[in-house]
């Protein structure tokens, strides 16, 4: 009996959260949270990026793949400064055979053509790919009337024997950090770098 007036006294001492004090609360929230998501916005942009390079290099082994179980080059183009780019299954320019039905193509010109994109905010920074003779004859055996050889990048070559061109291709976000990504062609390996950032060059 005691004990419980004891308890309903303690009781009528504690009181309830006012609405201010809750509206005090949410707003504290409110102003931290908008100062951690700027310091939050570049891991996340970063990782992106990471991403965007893992996503490349998964399109290089798959244009390899597709040229040896084909028997036709592939080519691979991308838009400098820009996010788009493309696969091409060439034509056989070292032989009559003709290309798959099962991928859309023009089948006048004799090429197939996917052409992907990088996700928003990721872009082809640069690239370089290494001359060599074997480019220049399938490079030859491509049409000039297709619209993407004028704006497009050189290309980089996966041949049927497993080989590729020597090529390095950096990807950047818009907080100016980048990623390289380096094809061995006498492997086909690829090798993707730290991300760094491109004052640093």
């Amino acid at each position: 009996m005691i004990s419980g007036i004891g308890r309903r006294k303690r009781g009528a001492g504690s009181r309830a959260f006012t609405l201010l004090e809750l509206l005090l609360t949410i707003s504290l929230l409110v102003v931290i949270m908008s100062l951690a998501l700027p310091a939050l916005r570049k891991p996340f942009a970063n990782q992106r990026l990471r991403q965007s390079a893992d996503y490349i290099r998964a399109q290089w082994c798959g244009a390899r793949v597709d040229a040896m179980d084909s028997g036709r080059v592939h080519v691979f183009r991308y838009t400098l400064d820009g996010n788009e780019f493309s696969i091409q299954a060439q034509a056989d320019v070292f032989g009559p055979e003709a290309v798959d039905s099962d991928v859309d193509s023009a089948d006048a010109l004799g090429v197939s053509v996917k052409q992907p994109a990088l996700p928003e905010g990721i872009t082809f920074a640069a690239g370089e790919t290494a001359p060599e003779s074997r480019a220049a004859v399938v490079d030859a055996g491509a049409d000039p009337s297709i619209a993407w050889q004028t704006h497009w990048s050189d290309p980089i070559f996966f041949y049927p024997d497993g080989t590729t061109s020597t090529a390095v291709l950096r990807l950047q976000n818009k907080h100016g950090r980048t990623i390289d990504l380096a094809l061995r062609g006498l492997t086909g390996v690829v090798t993707v770098s730290e991300i760094g950032r491109a004052d640093e060059e």
